[in-house]
């Protein structure tokens, strides 16, 4: 629920902003993500994919945010590249899905990219909002510590996902301290 909130705040602020809170390379991976496990056989339940597709409704809205403020004027050549973007992080997610078939440490790769790409966009003096950065760091440590659990029962191997979720948690704070 975090990362509803998250994302939900980070559209109002990118709205009153008139920017993008999120980094744009970030935005496009959570788009082809959610669009990919939102209608994914391997979602087993409806409420998972009720999820997914909450999530999937406000990263378009993030998307949206990218299309028009992240570059001054938006061309229709930067919308394009931006759609093909989104294309090509859906097709990622189902090739490391297909080959791998471990969502777990997929939904660590990807988070750890982010805040990665977060503490980046901190560094270059972005638009950063510390409340966005809260509900980010409390949203990717409970969808971490879940994917700890299923992975360590799926696989009983805990230190691959805990040394991820730690990597993920001390980005996520460093974005804290910068923004």
């Amino acid at each position: 629920m975090c990362w509803l909130g998250c994302y939900a705040l980070a559209v109002g602020v990118g709205v009153a902003q008139q920017a993008t809170v999120f980094p744009i390379a970030a935005t496009l991976l959570n788009v082809g993500w959610e669009t990919y496990f939102a209608w994914s056989p391997a979602i087993r339940y409806r409420w998972q994919r009720a999820i997914y597709r909450g999530w999937l409704g406000l990263d378009l809205l993030l998307f949206a945010q990218a299309c028009v403020y992240g570059q001054s004027p938006p061309t229709p050549l930067w919308v394009a590249g931006l759609c093909g973007g989104v294309g090509l992080g859906w097709l990622l997610q189902r090739q490391l899905y297909l080959r791998f078939q471990q969502p777990y440490l997929q939904a660590f790769a990807i988070n750890l990219l982010m805040s990665g790409l977060f503490v980046q966009r901190a560094l270059q003096g972005g638009l950063c909002s510390p409340a966005v950065g809260w509900l980010k760091l409390l949203g990717t440590a409970a969808i971490s510590a879940a994917n700890v659990l299923g992975y360590v029962r799926a696989n009983r191997a805990p230190r691959l996902p805990t040394a991820l979720m730690s990597a993920i948690l001390v980005l996520d704070a460093l974005y804290l301290m910068l923004a």
